[in-house]
């Protein structure tokens, strides 16, 4: 059974959770986990953007003037993404990336 993309969402969660029990301080691993989170809820909306814009990622990384190879590894795998590429992304899909300090 192949599965729906709410399990995939769900399951991928729950990876972000399971990989940050590592953390022996609890306010060290709530932090992470906020990072972490913030990262994952980034890369599903410009995801859901994409498949509501009918556009690919290498039509977003022509766009925005970005190598595919960078689009593409910061939507599967977000380690090390520099802020400027991030708002790159959400610019071409005619959106706006924010940050706050708390």
């Amino acid at each position: 059974m192949k599965p729906v993309k709410d399990q995939l969402t769900i399951a991928k969660k729950a990876d972000i959770k399971r990989v940050l029990n590592k953390y022996n301080d609890r306010k060290e691993r709530d932090e992470a986990l906020k990072e972490e989170l913030a990262m994952y809820d980034f890369i599903a909306s410009v995801k859901k953007e994409l498949v509501k814009r009918h556009m690919t990622k290498y039509a977003l990384a022509k766009k925005i003037g970005l190598n595919p190879f960078v689009v593409s590894r910061v939507l599967d795998n977000a380690e090390n993404a520099q802020y400027k590429t991030l708002q790159k992304m959400a610019h071409g899909l005619g959106k706006r990336l924010e940050m706050k300090l708390t």
